[in-house]
């Protein structure tokens, strides 16, 4: 989702088919909105990208992205949707327990399958590509959601570009230790699905390096060696 730890999830029942389900909730006071001086026209909010996101996942319907099994609930205390068993988030499995290789391997190949998908088929481009967007379910199978900045294609492998700004809170905002070098150029209008797949590469070395601090300059000048 658009910050893992502004989304709880928690274990569910369907009773009437049953199947298990986990429950999604985004609480109302944790939202966050787009400073005024951006402009009325570009004024938006965290409830507007999880809401954009929802709609997105109940949109896709492909084996390795997270399947959305009850629309989304929206009241003025918080949003929720119902979607397929989830165990926990990439980062925390990542950062709590740990992975083995082998689950690395694959999980890495479920995750390319996935991006093939939303590039050759739905014509889409994630844009967010990070370990707290991928979902370990609870049969071990990694799931892509996280789409509150996915756009469609214009043109064959041409997709819109928004820049990362200072003027908006990074919540609201890719994140920048993922995020292909193009959307840091001056009046980039377009990119193609090679952001998608620079934001792998970064995720891969995440995965593999055994949790990176990007903010540590340390970690930073270590990393170039995960390329070796």
């Amino acid at each position: 989702m658009v910050h893992v730890s502004l989304l709880a999830f928690k274990p569910s029942f369907r009773a009437y088919e049953c199947q298990e389900a986990s429950v999604m909730v985004f609480d109302r006071k944790n939202n966050v909105k787009a400073p005024p001086r951006i402009g009325r026209m570009n004024k938006f909010a965290l409830v507007d990208l999880i809401k954009y996101e929802v709609g997105q996942l109940s949109s896709l319907a492909h084996p390795r992205i997270l399947h959305v099994q009850h629309s989304l609930e929206d009241t003025k205390e918080f949003l929720a949707f119902g979607c397929e068993a989830v165990y926990a988030s990439l980062d925390s499995v990542v950062i709590e327990e740990g992975i083995e290789r082998l689950e690395m391997k694959l999980g890495v190949l479920q995750i390319i399958d996935g991006l093939s998908y939303l590039h050759n088929s739905a014509k889409i481009l994630h844009g967010n590509l990070t370990p707290a967007s991928i979902y370990v379910t609870s049969s071990r199978l990694w799931k892509i959601a996280g789409f509150s900045f996915a756009v469609a294609a214009k043109e064959p492998d041409c997709y819109p570009c928004y820049p990362w700004t200072k003027k908006l809170p990074p919540i609201l905002q890719p994140d920048l230790d993922f995020l292909a070098p193009e959307y840091l150029a001056p009046n980039q209008q377009t990119v193609t699905s090679s952001a998608d797949v620079f934001s792998l590469g970064v995720l891969i070395c995440w995965i593999y390096s055994g949790v990176f601090d990007f903010s540590d300059i340390e970690s930073r000048a270590r990393f170039p060696s995960f390329f070796c």
